[in-house]
């Protein structure tokens, strides 16, 4: 809350430098003793600055940025091993949800995050743009006229929503609205709240994931470099030739879902690397209709509902994929239920 009083604080005296401190705790609702601490910056940055040696002023900033680095926490890259060791798992790519506007549905945001929160072998992986919040391009006005919750509460909402999840929770990636209502507001949910629970990436994120004895490489980010009405894993693609021959490679942002299969690096495997053989490009969906602001701003582009879901084997390299999280629960129903009866005949 400290940090988040600061940075109003901060807002206000850039646009009104003459606020005295007793104006500025009525303005925030806190006491002067407070503003007094929370405004120490502008005091230290008024005196002349022939006081200071600038090589000291470069320490005292790299210090400054540790400290911001400490309480402010991004991953680039993570290592994370399944619970459920020789168990195949379901990974849901939850992207774009869109929740609070008028133009999102709830009911399968509700369904979709019940599944992951009911079931051991389901796990999930968050792309951003889970709230609609403060958006750019839009005018002021937009969050009173199209949505039913403040950016503040949407933000408590998903805080508390995560927290609950968060031994579900892979990784989480913010988004844009995420970053737009940060900037807004002046407290940034993620990087202050949400990676105390849970791996959070601010941009690209690498990921090596351990299913039994067998490792798995996902590259991931919210919104990925290149666009093409044709070939809606673009963006994927340019990653992937960028940044690392990942098996996985996820992208989410525009809202137009697509799935893309193929081969890579087969040759890797005659040297004894972990990579190579099948990869999968997934450009996820949204839980937002067409009808939207952002749709029409594209010119109805996008739109469409996908919950896409990777199943991933242990013992061997196999990755399978749906478009909906209930197919691939159904799948791993029937992979159980197979796996029961085959003991029943092994016992008979």
């Amino acid at each position: 809350m400290a940090i988040h009083l600061e940075n109003q604080a901060r807002a206000f005296l850039i646009s009104n430098p003459k606020l005295t401190k007793t104006e500025l705790a009525d303005l925030l609702q806190c006491s002067v003793t407070t503003i007094k601490r929370l405004t120490a910056w502008r005091e230290r940055n008024e005196q002349d600055a022939e006081d200071y040696d600038p090589f000291d002023i470069l320490d005292w900033a790299t210090e400054s940025v540790d400290k911001y680095h400490k309480i402010v926490k991004r991953d680039d890259t993570l290592r994370w091993e399944s619970p459920l060791g020789n168990e195949p798992i379901a990974i849901l790519n939850f992207s774009d949800a869109h929740a609070f506007s008028f133009h999102t549905n709830h009911e399968l945001i509700s369904r979709d995050l019940k599944i992951v929160r009911d079931n051991d072998n389901v796990f999930m992986i968050g792309l951003g743009d889970f709230m609609q919040g403060i958006t750019a391009g839009f005018p002021a006005a937009e969050p009173a006229l199209t949505q039913f919750l403040s950016p503040e509460a949407q933000i408590k909402v998903f805080t508390k929503m995560f927290q609950q999840l968060k031994d579900k929770i892979i990784f989480l990636h913010s988004g844009n609205h995420e970053r737009f209502t940060a900037r807004s507001i002046g407290f940034d949910v993620f990087g202050l709240e949400l990676s105390k629970y849970v791996p959070v990436f601010e941009g690209i994120g690498l990921s090596f994931i351990t299913v039994g004895d067998q490792r798995y490489s996902i590259l991931s980010q919210h919104k990925a470099r290149g666009r093409s009405k044709t070939n809606k894993t673009l963006g994927c693609a340019n990653t992937y030739l960028k940044d690392y021959p990942a098996d996985i490679v996820l992208s989410g942002h525009t809202h137009a879902f697509a799935m893309y299969w193929d081969s890579h690096y087969a040759a890797a495997k005659l040297v004894g690397d972990n990579f190579g053989g099948d990869r999968l490009f997934i450009n996820c969906a949204t839980y937002q209709e067409i009808k939207s602001d952002y749709a029409r701003m594209l010119g109805g582009a996008g739109g469409e509902y996908a919950s896409p879901t990777v199943v991933l084997f242990p013992g061997e390299r196999r990755m399978v994929a749906f478009k909906y999280v209930t197919d691939a629960l159904v799948f791993l129903r029937g992979l159980k239920a197979i796996k029961e009866n085959n003991k029943c005949l092994q016992l008979n």
